[in-house]
């Protein structure tokens, strides 16, 4: 299917119009950052990369518990 010609520049068209959408571009900028796992809106920029290994490696709730802990210690430094 995605070697019929049709079907690719079909495809590309619903990207471009796809990535003039701000928060789709955002949201796959994050998604992109996570190297795969999708980041949550409330992960600072900073904390993506954390947030994604330890997603990676023990899941999603362990990783959200990591980034709050991460957060709750800067603010309290």
């Amino acid at each position: 299917l995605h070697q019929d010609p049709e079907f690719a520049a079909a495809r590309d068209e619903r990207m471009r119009r796809l990535n003039q959408d701000p928060e789709f571009a955002a949201m796959m900028a994050r998604y992109r950052r996570g190297h795969g796992i999708p980041i949550p809106d409330w992960v600072p920029d900073d904390l993506c990369a954390d947030y994604a290994d330890t997603a990676r490696e023990q899941g999603e709730e362990a990783a959200a518990a990591h980034v709050r802990r991460l957060k709750r210690e800067a603010a309290h430094a």
